[in-house]
């Protein structure tokens, strides 16, 4: 009798485990199915991040690259005018200032701009008239 008993509860907790292995085998699956579901989001996820992450730095890059282009620009423009306006520092920082601000007011460009004064310059115009001459 106490085989029977025995093999009776073996049973019993053999068909217990193995309900408790499905269970637990069927919620794993499920939880992988989650799991892979999450990575293919993230995955879109960081690949929209990317691309726009991507672009972003391309439009700076461009904004930089034009930023540079005109400070180059300006600077090529400005030293035509350093050769052939007579001044000293202070009255070349001052014209300067007042040929960058032109820019702003006047529909040219700031190497126009810069032309026109080192015209005025080679016509021998003076420091203090260039602004209003260029204008």
């Amino acid at each position: 009798m106490a085989d029977k008993t025995i093999k009776v509860r073996y049973e019993a907790a053999t068909a217990q485990y193995q309900a408790s292995m499905a269970k637990m085998s069927a919620t794993t699956r499920e939880f992988s199915r989650e799991i892979t579901g999450a990575g293919n989001a993230t995955d879109q996820h960081l690949k929209r991040i990317s691309r726009g992450a991507l672009v972003a730095s391309g439009a700076i890059a461009v904004g930089l690259g034009l930023s540079a282009k005109a400070a180059v620009d300006w600077e090529s423009s400005w030293a035509g005018v350093t050769k052939t306006v007579d001044g000293s520092k202070e009255q070349l920082a001052g014209l300067q200032s007042g040929l960058r601000d032109m820019a702003s007011e006047l529909p040219a460009t700031h190497g126009e701009i810069a032309a026109v004064a080192e015209a005025a310059g080679q016509l021998g115009v003076k420091v203090g008239d260039i602004e209003s001459f260029t204008r």
